[in-house]
């Protein structure tokens, strides 16, 4: 059986009110997720305990939360490659 492919939104969000934006990112994973795609959404870590965390994982998705250094932006992606490699049943280099 093929692993589901998987659909990771970086968002470098940590407000503490859900505003518009966490309703929309649920609109946003249903459509993939429809089509078999895993959605996951990666967070900066200053939202890990925001109330609006629990709505997405309400809804089934999967949130992760990571270090950034706002100077150095480009350090997310391997971070989150780091925090991923061990949760992906498919090495995100395969898939």
């Amino acid at each position: 059986m093929r692993p589901r492919p998987r659909l990771i939104h970086l968002a470098d969000y940590g407000s503490e009110y859900t505003g518009s934006f966490i309703p929309m990112l649920i609109e946003l994973g249903e459509g993939p997720r429809a089509d078999g795609f895993e959605v996951t959404f990666a967070f900066s870590a200053e939202a890990e305990h925001r109330p609006w965390v629990e709505s997405l994982r309400a809804a089934g998705f999967e949130c992760l939360f990571l270090p950034v250094d706002r100077r150095a932006h480009g350090k997310l992606l391997p971070l989150l490659l780091q925090e991923a490699s061990g949760r992906f049943r498919t090495p995100l280099s395969s898939a």
